[in-house]
Order: structure tokens, then sequence, then C-alpha cells
């Protein structure tokens, strides 16, 4: 990636249009294994989620002549950030687009005065945790879980996903 062809902003309003898509874009990645290829046909966020997270401040986007090709979101608690969704379109992944959202999202925490970035995913696809880890994230152990990262695998496991395919990961900024 040319590392002046994309660059990190906030999201804005207008860019809710192009962020379902990017979600939907990006899970056809997971058509490459057979136990979650119906990732790549489920629900993505809705238009309105991507709203409230815009209001909240707590959305950025990637873009590329100022068409978003990827996007970060979450939301604020007990000074920690939880990351809900980082999705880049299949066109411009592996490029550093996941990693240039991450980086921003780290910096913008700590003006804010954030000390940790929370998050869930697979554990065993290498597009997730072990991503994750090359960029400093750690994987965390049941008894460290908070409420509210076991309530999140809770409602994945009731979503769909299996238990033993799941964890939660932090950052200490």
């Amino acid at each position: 990636m040319d590392e002046l062809s994309i660059q990190i902003r906030e999201a804005r309003s207008g860019d809710v249009e192009y962020l379902p898509e990017i979600e939907r874009s990006a899970a056809q990645i997971f058509k490459q294994n057979q136990e979650l290829a119906w990732l790549a046909d489920h629900d993505v966020q809705p238009a309105s989620l991507h709203q409230n997270y815009i209001q909240a401040r707590n959305s950025w986007v990637a873009v590329h002549d100022d068409i978003p090709v990827g996007f970060i979101n979450g939301v604020e608690y007990n000074k920690t950030f939880h990351i809900c969704e980082l999705s880049v379109t299949e066109a411009w992944q592996s490029q550093g687009v996941g990693r240039a959202l991450l980086q921003a999202v780290e910096q913008i925490m700590q003006e804010r005065g954030i000390t940790i970035i929370t998050l869930t995913t697979f554990k065993d696809i290498p597009w997730n945790a072990p991503f994750y880890e090359r960029q400093g994230y750690e994987k965390l152990e049941d008894e460290a879980l908070s409420i509210f990262l076991t309530d999140i695998l809770d409602e994945e496991i009731e979503s769909g996903f299996e238990p033993h395919s799941r964890c939660a990961m932090q950052k200490q900024l």
C-alpha cells in the first residue's frame, strides 16, 4: 500500500452508506474456512448503529480518494475502549489498512485518557487473534474477563459462534 493512498479520519454521517458494504466485503474472507463460511452472508452492523458510533465520536474510516475502504468503531467504558468492529473491504485487505486503523484509534484513545483497548475475535483465524497479537494485544484468560467482555462473548455464542473459537483480547496503552 502506498502510504499516501489512504487517510484515517473520524467517520461522518455521509460515510454510513459505505460501511455495511465494507463489512460485507470484508467477511468474504471467511469463505476460506469451511466452518465459518456462513459469516460471508451473515448480518452486518445496521446503518442506525453506525450513526450511533458516529454521534458518539467512536467511529473512524480509512479513505482512498475520500471514499471509505475500511472502518473501526467501538464503545468507551471505565477508561477502556472496546472495539466492536474492524473491517476492511476485500480489495484493500493485507495492505496495512487494518493496522493503520488500529494505530490511529490507539493514538486517539491515549489522547482521551483511555488506558486499555479490548476486543473479541477468533482465536485461530490468521487475520484475527494472530493479527492482533502482532499489534501488541494479549489474549485474556477467563478469570481476567470483565463482566462486559463475558457478556459480549456470551452474546456471540448465542448468535452461533463456537465457544472454544472465540477469545477476548486487550492492549495496555
